[in-house]
């Protein structure tokens, strides 16, 4: 708890200890959750208060931690994919992913994320290691 309490002070209005509703992505993000922007904005729909004190927001992130996408849950969405099980996804098909899911990427998004990821001289990458990097 205290963790989210120093996150959540770095953001707070002083004096009345509060927190923009608007901004509980990137607290939660900075809390080390995993959110898509949909778990976000029905958590904002939830809360539906232009500002949250302290306590409101870790009722939310509690309600996160029951929806948030697991480790296991990436994983398998990404063996899904992976018909030969070799532990890699070829760029092109993340592209594809990433473009057509819920969660959209811009392509400029795709390519920032392309050079973090660092695919091999195969053009694939290591979906594990990409999982680990980012949950």
């Amino acid at each position: 708890m205290e963790r989210y309490r120093n996150i959540f002070q770095l953001y707070a209005k002083q004096p009345e200890e509060t927190v923009e509703s608007a901004l509980l992505g990137s607290l939660l993000r900075q809390s080390g959750h995993a959110v898509t922007e949909s778990l976000v904005s029905s958590l904002i729909n939830y809360h539906n208060k232009e500002y949250m004190n302290f306590e409101e927001f870790y009722e939310l992130t509690q309600r996160a931690k029951q929806n948030e996408i697991t480790h296991n849950d990436m994983l398998e969405s990404f063996r899904a994919f992976d018909t030969e099980k070799t532990g890699f996804i070829n760029v092109c098909q993340l592209k594809s992913i990433l473009c057509e899911g819920s969660e959209r990427l811009s392509e400029e998004e795709i390519e920032e994320l392309l050079q973090i990821l660092n695919p091999d001289s195969d053009g694939r990458i290591n979906y594990e290691c990409l999982v680990n990097k980012f949950i």
